[in-house]
This record gives C-alpha cells, structure tokens and sequence, in this order.
C-alpha cells in the first residue's frame, strides 16, 4: 500500500500502478509509472552500471546520492518498510535520451519484495 499511497518525494520510489499476480510462479509483480515523460524514453540505468562504466561522479556527487538514499531507507523503515535486497542494482536512473549525460540525480529504489 505504501508504493500505491501517495508520498513525500524523499522516498524515492516510483508510483506503483498495479500489481499482477502469476499463480503459476506463484509470485506478484509490481507496475510502476515511468519516471521521465519523453517520445522516445531509454532503459533506466542502475547505480552498479553507473560504477562499473568509465563514469567518474564527484565527491560532491557521490555525497549527495548516499545523503539521498540514506534519507530515503531511514523514512521508509519509519513507515515500518524493510527493503530486504537493497543494493547498488536496486537503484534507477532514467534519462530522457539516450545521449542524455550521466548523473547521480534523481535515484529511484526498485526491487522490493
């Protein structure tokens, strides 16, 4: 409920849409809206893919992101939600092109289970 509910942007979650159900593989998959409106959007890119590229962040940078996801962990176990995988692939950044430049800003936690 809290990913559908309405919430303070320091979460840094994208808005749940739905969830679909496969009895099959007796597992729930969440629908969330896409971060970036454009004509032509490119695949998010997770923070691992980020570090692991050539792309080298500030140090102001790198500070402000932990400062942002930090915050983000701390509020979301205040509202008793425990990301139980967290970890540099559970971070998303979306860009509105594909030659958009690589930046830190705007992080989005995914994968919860």
């Amino acid at each position: 409920m809290l990913l559908n509910a309405p919430k303070h942007p320091v979460f840094r979650t994208l808005d749940c849409v739905g969830i679909i159900n496969e009895p099959i593989k007796s597992r729930d998959m969440y629908v969330y809206r896409w971060s970036v409106e454009s004509e032509s959007p490119t695949a998010p890119r997770t923070l691992h893919e980020l570090l692991s590229s050539t792309f080298k962040p500030s140090l102001t940078c790198r500070f402000s992101l932990a400062h942002q996801l930090s915050r983000a962990l701390f509020y979301m176990h205040l509202a008793n939600r425990m990301h139980k995988s967290f970890s540099s692939h559970n971070v998303l950044f979306f860009s509105a092109f594909s030659d958009s430049p690589r930046t830190l800003n705007n992080p989005y936690i995914v994968g919860f289970s």
